[in-house]
């Protein structure tokens, strides 16, 4: 038999269901996500600018989720068999798994965004207003015909539109409810802004508002499909998923006898093994963003903004509450172990 994993031989050797979640959770959260979140994040620095830095922080989210999720599903495969589904090397196996998905999504970009300009290249090429031209740089430019006339006449300085104020023109486009087309989106964003841009710029900006936009609005039933999914699987025996909804109400209901340094203490760090924090509540209509921006005692504005960079570290909870992070760690162990209790009370209840 190959050698096992040292750090997994507990969860391999876990006898009930609750002591195997928890060994899981150590595994994934404790083990894993710090291996992941710095490969991610390093995929995704150059895109941590201000027109696409929430895309980008939901891409990178979105990407770390994934992987515990593969991990996950490896992970029970080796407690069924480990002996055709041996793990020796568990950092190395969450480092191959995350280039993996990153590797994939990059291809999977690459060719959204190629076939997105060869859409955006026919739209122009049915148009007698619109046209793409080359600059004296060799540079793809495009916008209006009339505007190639007038960067031709002497004198005449050209100033492109940068793909920061194209994203932000069209981000006024993404609260809508209506998915505008292709076209829309490129005679609004040209309106707005009353120049040429170049083509790779203007790519750029439509990748980035479809992305933000799905995950705004679009994500929301994939969402709530992954979260029935995953409360199905929580608990995978006794508890189904109108169960676990019913754990999670009480878990919800605890969380508010809590204090407030309580409460952002596990809130602001808010993880499970499967990928799910603090917005299980929202997806799953337990609780609304407006009570658990009252949770933490935010508005409504903050809260959303503060949901691209959840999960908080300790060291990022303390500075923000001027705590020391020692004491953020104790506090969030404390209450865990009282919500662990809750949520043993509920099972022992439903058995008997």
């Amino acid at each position: 038999m190959e050698a096992i994993d040292q750090s997994l031989l507990p969860y391999l050797h876990s006898v009930n269901e609750g002591n195997a979640q928890d060994c899981l959770e150590h595994i994934l959260e404790v083990i894993a996500r710090p291996i992941i979140q710095p490969i991610v994040q390093r995929a995704f620095q150059n895109e941590f600018t201000d027109y696409r830095y929430q895309a980008a922080w939901q891409t990178a989210d979105d990407v770390t989720n994934d992987v515990l999720v593969k991990l996950l599903t490896r992970l029970r495969s080796f407690k069924t068999d480990p002996v055709q589904n041996p793990i020796s090397n568990f950092p190395g196996l969450v480092a191959v798994t995350a280039y993996r998905i990153l590797t994939d999504l990059r291809r999977d970009n690459n060719r959204q965004r190629t076939n997105l300009e060869k859409q955006i290249r026919r739209l122009f090429a049915t148009s007698q207003n619109l046209k793409i031209w080359k600059d004296e740089r060799g540079d793809s430019i495009c916008g209006y015909a009339a505007w190639n006339q007038r960067t031709e006449s002497p004198g005449f300085k050209t100033i492109y539109a940068t793909r920061a104020a194209l994203f932000a023109a069209l981000d006024e486009l993404r609260a809508g409810k209506q998915d505008p087309n292709t076209a829309d989106l490129i005679l609004f964003s040209l309106n707005r802004i009353g120049r040429a841009a170049r083509l790779n710029d203007l790519t750029g900006a439509l990748v980035s508002f479809r992305a933000r936009r799905t995950s705004t609005i679009q994500v929301d039933e994939a969402l709530r499909a992954r979260s029935e999914l995953a409360l199905a699987d929580v608990q995978a025996g006794p508890l189904t998923s109108l169960e676990m909804r019913r754990l999670l109400d009480g878990l919800f209901q605890e969380l508010q006898k809590l204090n407030l340094i309580q409460r952002q203490s596990l809130l602001l760090n808010m993880t499970d093994c499967y990928g799910f924090g603090i917005e299980w509540f929202v997806f799953t209509g337990i609780a609304s963003e407006d009570q658990l921006a009252n949770l933490l005692d935010l508005s409504v504005e903050e809260f959303r903004r503060l949901l691209d960079h959840l999960p908080m570290t300790d060291n990022q909870i303390a500075e923000l509450l001027g705590i020391n992070s020692a004491k953020i760690a104790n506090i969030r162990k404390a209450v865990r172990d009282r919500l662990k209790r809750r949520r043993q009370a509920f099972v022992t209840e439903k058995t008997k």
